[in-house]
């Protein structure tokens, strides 16, 4: 279990940093140029790391279907990631993740329940009416 916090600790904290960092690395690029080697730095990554794991755990998991979602996912991520560059290109960092972020918690949500059969709790419905309010005062009064 602390385990767990300390890896969702280190998650938060490194996609919260990461919108600054682009922004920052937009200012001396293009979102298109930029969004496109991020993909090719992950990839070179990713490579490397592939190379650095066991045969039998890649040839083990490596499948038609692991391909397949990887690229649905790959082209849904490069066209989500081009529109989110665009906007950091034109707006505070802060402005953008305070609108994008939730968002993306209802679309998830909505998304989830029509074809994931998800449950949508009493509880989690009082969780998107706040993140609702949230942005709807990070639009109206930036």
């Amino acid at each position: 279990m602390l385990f767990d916090i300390l890896i969702g600790a280190i998650n938060i904290f490194g996609w919260g940093l990461k919108p600054l960092i682009e922004k920052k690395a937009i200012e001396h690029s293009s979102y298109l140029v930029f969004s496109n080697t991020r993909y090719i730095t992950t990839a070179i990554i990713s490579i490397f790391i592939l190379a650095l794991c066991k045969k039998k755990v890649i040839s083990k998991h490596l499948n038609l279907k692991t391909m397949y979602y990887s690229i649905v996912v790959a082209i849904i991520g490069l066209v989500s990631i081009m529109s989110n560059y665009y906007l950091l290109s034109k707006y505070d960092a802060n402005l953008v993740v305070g609108i994008v972020e939730p968002a993306l918690v209802l679309v998830t949500l909505v998304l989830s329940y029509m074809f994931f059969n998800e449950k949508i709790t009493i509880i989690r419905m009082i969780g998107i009416i706040i993140i609702t309010i949230g942005m709807a005062v990070t639009i109206f009064f930036k």
